[in-house]
């Protein structure tokens, strides 16, 4: 788990020292230890403190440059998100990629130092969506994951100040792809049981941070980003399920969203409309909506102001 000792106690007749570590409401755990870690730290304005555990070699401009993107990543989440309840979280040099745990993450940190950034970013997000509400990685993957990227991008705009208009883009054309497939398999799916993992990870990433996408759509992007903290500070330690989740955003929004997360999370159903056809209409204009794919003989108005 990556705690600083509790305390340490010296065994008698011994040069070998026993430490203690202590973690409390964490539901999992990881341990780090090298002769060689170089051990570097920083915090942010609140005192929580952020480690950075990394080997002497060519990445330690990366590492040192680091530093201040964790930092604004965890004042952004905090602010935005729900304020992270622990004292410190420690990013290590290790693993075979990029695995987040309670308190800490693990990252290989090879490639750009962009790559680095936002690796770093999505693995410690999981301290919100994973390691603090503790969703259920196996039925719910998309709670973690899919809301892990779909934070993930919003933070790297904030990062890079670059203000794009959809940051999602390639989440959108990824999830469209596996959609237009034969392949495709509803939200709801177990984690155990999907045909492809490939179906599996378009899902848990992509086609889960659409689905938060799309709700702010729905019920506004003001709503969604208070009922997120709502959400954080009502489900914090206590795993919450898509109901849990669905009745937070239902009160903020005044909106009933029983048919939302349905066709979005238990079917494969995809929105399939074409203009038909435009129509001036003095002060307005009515323009003509058809439904494609099955019922391709529905249709329907839409009257609006010029």
């Amino acid at each position: 788990m990556d705690m600083r000792p509790k305390r340490k106690t010296e065994k008698r007749n011994s040069n070998k020292l026993k430490w203690h570590f202590k973690a409390e409401n964490v539901h999992d755990f990881a341990w780090a230890a090298d002769p060689f870690f170089i051990h570097e730290q920083t915090s942010l304005e609140n005192g929580t403190i952020l480690h950075f555990l990394h080997k002497n070699d060519s990445l330690n401009d990366n590492w040192k440059r680091l530093q201040s993107y964790a930092v604004k990543c965890f004042e952004y989440m905090n602010e935005n998100y729900g304020e992270y309840p622990y004292k410190q979280y420690s990013i290590i040099q290790g693993g075979d990629g990029g695995m987040e745990y309670p308190m800490c993450t693990l990252i290989t940190a090879e490639g750009s130092f962009k790559g680095l950034v936002s690796v770093t970013v999505h693995e410690s997000i999981h301290s919100w969506f994973q390691g603090i509400l503790g969703t259920n990685e196996s039925k719910y993957e998309w709670m973690d994951e899919g809301f892990c990227t779909y934070a993930q991008y919003e933070v790297l705009n904030y990062l890079y100040k670059k203000n794009v208009l959809n940051p999602l883009y390639r989440q959108y054309k990824s999830y469209s792809n596996v959609a237009k497939s034969s392949y495709k398999e509803p939200l709801s799916t177990h984690a155990d049981f999907y045909n492809l993992n490939y179906v599996y990870g378009v899902n848990a990433y992509n086609k889960g941070s659409v689905f938060l996408h799309q709700l702010g759509y729905i019920i506004g992007s003001e709503v969604l980003k208070t009922g997120m903290k709502k959400y954080f500070e009502t489900w914090k330690f206590k795993h919450p399920k898509p109901t849990d989740f669905k009745r937070i955003m239902e009160l903020e929004s005044g909106l009933e969203l029983d048919w939302y997360f349905e066709q979005f999370t238990q079917t494969t159903n995809t929105i399939d409309y074409a203009i038909a056809g435009v129509k001036s209409l003095g002060e307005k204009t009515q323009i003509l909506f058809q439904k494609k794919g099955k019922n391709s003989n529905a249709f329907r108005y839409l009257s609006c102001h010029q």
